[in-house]
């Protein structure tokens, strides 16, 4: 069995940006080049789980605004899992927290999760739907 390679978001983003400052590439040359670079060395499949888009453009920012926010939901709800993979209810119910506040916590966090995979997400600040389906 060969092990899966992968990369983070950000070592995808610092090797973009390198390729296209050192070898004066278009962002659209450097993301290819990125790929391909990264494919060579065993690195497959980065579109499943890497943002592809050029770190810089606006695209690309929101993006990983998005993803950034996705993430955060998905954190807040991983805390109350247990090792056994049970929800620790007493946790989100009650926690360090006031029971509202830690049930409301789950449940934006629910929300968020859903809405990411739903592809309505709406992004906080502008009030605007982001495609969310990367």
């Amino acid at each position: 069995m060969t092990s899966q390679h992968k990369i983070s978001q950000e070592t995808f983003d610092e090797t973009l940006l390198e390729n296209e400052d050192l070898f004066e590439m278009s962002p659209e040359e450097a993301i290819t080049e990125t790929i391909s670079q990264f494919s060579q060395q065993g690195i497959t499949n980065i579109e499943t789980y890497i943002l592809t888009s050029h770190p810089n453009s606006i695209q690309g920012k929101k993006e990983r605004e998005v993803h950034k926010v996705f993430e955060s939901h998905l954190n807040s709800l991983d805390e109350l899992i247990q090792s056994d993979g049970k929800v620790d209810i007493a946790k989100a119910i009650g926690g360090s927290e006031s029971g509202s506040n830690s049930i409301e916590k789950v449940m934006d966090g629910l929300d968020g999760v859903l809405k990411f995979c739903n592809g309505t997400f709406e992004d906080e600040d502008t009030n605007t739907n982001m495609d969310t389906n990367m």
